[in-house]
């Protein structure tokens, strides 16, 4: 797992038996007491505030503002819409 440390990049190897790709599995791992998991803020301020999860490892937290991604197959005749958005969000990040 990629983490920076007072500006320099890092990486730590995490081991375990459980592992998932999709955010809401990483949090009911969490969630039950089987292990670290790495989430937006969003998925898991709720849990925060009620005390069901602790932040660690608050020094190696990404950047605030970490840029979206999108994600859309490329063709010569894209939607307009789906150009608009485009164009939206490059002028917006």
């Amino acid at each position: 797992m990629p983490v920076i440390d007072l500006g320099e990049k890092k990486l730590i190897t995490v081991t375990g038996k459980a592992g998932a790709n999709l955010g809401d599995m990483r949090l009911a791992l969490a969630r039950h007491g089987l292990g670290l998991v790495r989430l937006a803020e969003f998925h898991v301020r709720d849990d925060l505030h009620a005390g069901r999860l602790v932040a660690v490892l608050e020094k190696f937290r990404p950047p605030a503002k970490e840029p979206p991604y999108l994600l859309y197959q490329e063709r010569k005749q894209l939607h307009p819409r789906v150009r608009a958005f485009i164009q939206f969000m490059e002028a917006r990040f």
